[in-house]
């Protein structure tokens, strides 16, 4: 074996070191991105569920002719 056969087999096996460590990297950060839209979603449907409740008790509040209260939403 040459110098050169080392060389070149080190090379390659520093490539596919590098190339498993960005492959880990890519699937992390996809994980990542699909743990933010799964957040994300999960924000936006409670908020849409806030906004009904309080919505629903504002008209309630109005239709049994009672002021609202300082305070409520």
């Amino acid at each position: 074996m040459s110098r050169a056969d080392d060389a070149e087999r080190a090379r390659r096996k520093a490539h596919d070191l590098l190339s498993g460590v960005q492959r880990k990297d890519q699937e992390r950060l996809a994980a990542r991105d699909r743990l933010r839209e799964a957040e994300a979603l999960k924000t936006a449907r409670l908020r849409e569920l806030r906004l009904a409740r309080d919505a629903a008790h504002k008209a309630d509040k109005q239709s049994n002719g009672t002021p609202p209260v300082r305070g409520d939403r």
